[in-house]
């Protein structure tokens, strides 16, 4: 066992499992409970190459938004490696979903690249450009996704945030696509949406000024479908004008589950592209459109269609539909007639007709994760960040609510221990003082401060909060965001 895994499994055990998981029965637990189970899962490829394959849709939003921190943890850019060594095995043994297999690697580049130095950036920026131009329309969009949530506002997303060039020019591919081929609408408006995020993150002015061009480029086609993307800008510059005011909104498919957060304008037209999407995977389904079938097959069309109506239906987004008045005002183009009599007819019979979507519906906690929206907040640098912004009383509560669900098993190694320690200084008011210490120190070092972590925990946590308050006062945080800045490896050593 290495390193890395023996301080993982020792500090997860203590503070993940020793103060008890309320995780067993499925009949009492809540949707945040899933997130734990995330944080839980063992860093195995082979692990999280089947959950990635097998989940259902609302559960796939989720590994999105929080992607298996202990395996990339244990990993690094070596998950990548791991993912595509033991991916033939799970194509031979499950007969569906191969493309989420395929679009994998550049998932897991996409959740590292917030999170490394620049000179990996580039080399995840390759992984993921080569994924975005794979023709397969379904793969774009699972890596589109990945790539949104990437930019959720996070301490180390706001600093060092920044994908290469070649993901950019991969998007202008899509863009040039998508001007001739309708049925690539969602991966085009996911591209924007990533651009117009991406711009709200970073303060590089170069790499602004290569985002305003490729958004000035979409705006410069005339294809009557390349409306739906002008004018998820439109809105979206109206409404998301800096992190400060109005933060950074979640990827499509997340964003439909908890849509009563965000602007009622934005969230309409998200869902106006997800209903036109699975306009065209219908009538590709059917035979009636005959799109090239390397973007998307009549098969897959055939699959893929139940799973969008399912999705407007069960967690009511089609209600959230403009009217034909509110089209004709919204200018949506003539050429888009034919659309606009399925929003109006067809698309209601769908719904309540067509038998093929009942096997996706989904069960009442799948329904109840709208609630967990946006699910980047249960990332372990966000619950760190929530507890350094918050007031003791909250500093306890979200520290008590995080741990019984498991979260610090992912907070264990490299930063992740770091920013769980720092996150005890927080709550207990211990000072602390850091040091560089050897490689050689290291593991003895870490695990002396895991066994005295773990004798602490032997108290009730309300119990022990008031004892460090009984023993050094009430404390008062100074500037504690100082404290998350990266750094090499640092233990904290008590004063």
């Amino acid at each position: 066992m290495t390193r890395r895994e023996a301080l993982g499994t020792i500090f997860g055990s203590i503070v993940g499992f020793g103060l008890g998981l309320n995780l067993v029965d499925p009949e009492n637990r809540t949707p945040g409970e899933l997130f734990g189970k995330i944080h839980q899962t063992l860093p195995d490829p082979y692990l999280v190459c089947e959950k990635f394959i097998k989940a259902n849709s609302a559960e796939l939003m989720a590994y999105y938004g929080v992607f298996f921190p202990q395996f990339l943890s244990k990993y690094g850019r070596g998950a990548i490696i791991e993912i595509k060594r033991v991916a033939p095995s799970l194509k031979a043994e499950y007969p569906y979903n191969h493309h989420r297999l395929k679009a994998l690697p550049a998932v897991v580049a996409a959740h590292l690249i917030q999170q490394t130095k620049p000179s990996d950036q580039e080399d995840l920026s390759d992984v993921i450009s080569s994924g975005l131009n794979s023709r397969d329309r379904l793969v774009r969009d699972i890596i589109l996704q990945n790539l949104i949530t990437s930019t959720a506002v996070n301490p180390d997303s706001i600093r060092f945030y920044r994908v290469g060039d070649q993901i950019l020019e991969a998007i202008k591919k899509i863009v040039d696509e998508s001007a001739d081929i309708p049925s690539l609408i969602a991966p085009l408006c996911l591209a924007t949406e990533f651009l117009l995020n991406y711009r709200l993150l970073i303060k590089n002015k170069d790499n602004i000024t290569n985002i305003n061009k490729l958004i000035e480029y979409i705006h410069s086609f005339k294809a009557p479908h390349m409306w739906y993307a002008k004018e998820l800008i439109r809105i979206h510059e109206g409404f998301f004008v800096s992190l400060k005011s109005a933060g950074i909104p979640p990827q499509r498919s997340e964003l439909l589950l908890g849509y009563s957060s965000y602007p009622t304008r934005y969230v309409a037209h998200q869902a106006l592209i997800w209903t036109r999407n699975t306009f065209d995977e219908y009538n590709t389904a059917i035979g009636k459109y005959n799109f090239d079938s390397q973007v998307i097959s009549a098969k897959t069309a055939l699959q893929a269609y139940p799973k969008g109506l399912a999705y407007l239906k069960y967690h009511n987004i089609a209600r959230l539909l403009p009217s034909a008045y509110e089209l004709d005002f919204l200018a949506l183009p003539r050429e888009e007639s034919h659309f606009q009599k399925f929003l109006s007819a067809e698309l209601k019979y769908l719904m309540n007709n067509d038998e093929s979507i009942q096997k996706f519906k989904p069960s009442e906690y799948e329904i109840e994760l709208s609630e967990c929206v946006p699910f980047s907040q249960f990332s372990d640098r966000s619950i760190v960040e929530k507890v350094f912004k918050s007031n003791k009383k909250e500093k306890r509560r979200w520290f008590r609510d995080a741990v019984s669900v498991g979260f610090p098993t992912a907070m264990t190694v490299g930063p992740g221990f770091l920013l769980m320690y720092q996150a005890f200084k927080a709550i207990f008011g211990r000072e602390i003082k850091t040091e560089i210490i050897s490689d050689s120190d290291k593991k003895e070092t870490v695990i002396q401060h895991v066994e005295d972590t773990k004798k602490r925990f032997k108290l009730n946590l309300e119990d022990a909060l008031d004892e460090q308050e009984r023993d050094i006062g009430s404390f008062i945080l100074d500037d504690e965001q100082e404290s998350l800045k990266h750094t090499p490896f640092i233990i904290g050593s008590e004063e």
